[in-house]
């Protein structure tokens, strides 16, 4: 009987020496399951996002970002547009754009004169009419026109095209409104000033130069926000 009860007790031993084992380990590369490290991107790149307006893919200093959105609550304008010479007077709202108030040339071929152009911005095209009455001999004329030579710059669009480096260098009376002079310069070394209106953050003026030869000069004229009506820039 002891020798039966020994046999049990050292059987027992042995499973129990076995179960107290370590098992064998395994090195786990703890960063094979981890996700990639996300670095910041340069702010310097094209693929910054501009803030929700728009107005810049590059990021502005505090104070010119400021004044730039105060743009945010236009969504129509009305203005006079000046380079140089040539003049028009526009309506904007959405992607729409009335031109009128400019002249064609004096000498044209009868049934060609137009005085209008409606200009569609996000299909890129343009519709010409005659509308002043006494001005015209068809109301439709007949010709060929192309978009890029009616589209202008917008306000909106100067806003957009500012750099990163704009810096606010004084203030300005432009039209009788107080503007403050952003400046900066572009990836051509061309240098930029654009007049701001301090009120409602939209451009009046601006001007670009190169050493010491202004190259352009644009101004946004009588400019009046928030009144322009669908019916102002379609024809029904």
């Amino acid at each position: 009987m002891m020798k039966k009860i020994l046999f049990i007790v050292a059987i027992l031993s042995l499973v129990l020496a076995g179960c107290g084992q370590p098992e064998e380990s395994m090195e786990i590369d703890a960063s094979a399951d981890q996700p990639p490290e996300i670095t910041e991107k340069d702010e310097g790149t094209a693929d910054v996002p501009g803030y929700e307006s728009g107005v810049s893919k590059s990021k502005l200093s505090e104070d010119v970002q400021k004044l730039a959105d105060k743009s945010e609550k236009i969504d129509s304008i009305e203005y006079g547009y000046q380079d140089g010479p040539f003049y028009t007077h526009v309506y904007l709202k959405d992607d729409k754009m009335k031109q009128d108030s400019f002249q064609t040339p004096d000498e044209y071929t009868a049934g060609e004169k137009y005085d209008t152009a409606y200009l569609d911005i996000s299909e890129k095209t343009v519709e010409v009419y005659c509308e002043e009455k006494d001005d015209c001999d068809v109301e439709e004329p007949d010709v060929n026109v192309d978009y890029s030579e009616f589209v202008t710059e917008t306000p909106f669009d100067v806003l957009e095209d500012i750099k990163g480096s704009a810096k606010i260098t004084g203030t300005a009376i432009v039209y009788n409104k107080e503007c403050k002079i952003v400046e900066y310069k572009d990836d051509l070394g061309r240098d930029f000033m654009v007049w701001i209106w301090g009120y409602n953050g939209i451009p009046l003026k601006y001007e670009i130069w190169k050493d010491d030869e202004k190259l352009k000069r644009i101004e946004f004229k009588g400019v009046v926000v928030n009144q322009v009506k669908d019916e102002d820039v379609l024809r029904y």
